[in-house]
């Protein structure tokens, strides 16, 4: 099922196929705002589901919001592509049980209790920057699979860049994208974020704004204007700079070894 399925995917961006490819324990999508990562995990995760009995947990650091977004993008995924069964769904555990007796479930990670009692063999945490270090860790040490962290770069600082990218290019494959890597994004969506390019066109309307730009357009990690202090450097992170790329797609770079790069 699992290879009919990837053969029916079309290619909706840039990020799926290197997500398939890597195998290092730990894989960190960092990009920009609407470049296709939320939909890459979910089918990445859907055919490992499919593939054999595994335990799945994705969370967000608020469940509410957590629900509105990858909750509702798996949804139209298992939809779109007909395994969608509404008997399998538990609303309350925010729980789906596929047929092979896979179980994925959804929530907050902030709930102290539930965290430290969880056990998992994949685990993804979306939109990484707004999740603490201490809940990392917990989530970390009981997943016996594959971690997926995806993100924005909207902080400088974060354990992500200092405990994270940091590790063996063996136990981290590191893909980078943007909204040009999402061939399928609306042509209003392209049009909203490149108004915070800071081009002389974008100065006079009054759109323009260069963290922004550099954070939700170029996915780049950046400090706000006015800053009074420089708060990182770019030499102590490992980036798109510091790291040997494969250059996949226009603005999209695989990071790692023979593993990472398929």
């Amino acid at each position: 099922m699992t290879e009919q399925l990837e053969q029916r995917i079309p290619v909706v961006d840039a990020t799926f196929y290197p997500l398939r490819a890597a195998r290092q324990r730990i894989v960190v999508l960092e990009g920009s705002a609407r470049s296709g990562k939320t939909w890459s995990i979910i089918m990445h995760l859907i055919l490992c589901a499919l593939a054999e009995r595994v335990r799945i947990f994705a969370g967000r650091h608020d469940g509410a919001t957590c629900d509105d977004s990858i909750v509702a993008d798996f949804q139209d995924i298992m939809e779109l592509w007909q395994l969608w069964q509404p008997n399998r769904w538990n609303k309350t555990e925010k729980k789906y049980t596929f047929e092979n007796g896979s179980v994925w479930k959804f929530g907050g990670t902030k709930e102290q209790q539930k965290k430290h009692g969880r056990k998992q063999d994949y685990l993804w945490l979306n939109e990484t920057m707004e999740i603490p270090e201490s809940t990392w860790t917990q989530l970390a040490i009981r997943t016996t699979g594959q971690i997926i962290l995806d993100f924005n770069p909207s902080f400088s600082q974060h354990w992500v860049f200092s405990q994270v990218l940091t590790q063996p290019e063996s136990e981290v494959a590191y893909i980078h994208s943007t909204y040009r890597d999402n061939p399928f994004l609306p042509d209003v969506q392209v049009r909203e974020i490149e108004k915070l390019e800071p081009t002389p066109q974008n100065r006079q309307r009054g759109t323009a704004d260069e963290w922004k730009w550099q954070v939700y357009g170029l996915g780049k990690r950046g400090r706000p204007e006015g800053a009074i202090y420089k708060l990182y450097d770019l030499r102590r992170f490992p980036g798109p700079h510091a790291v040997p790329a494969v250059r996949l797609r226009s603005g999209l770079r695989l990071f790692g070894g023979p593993g990472g790069a398929g």
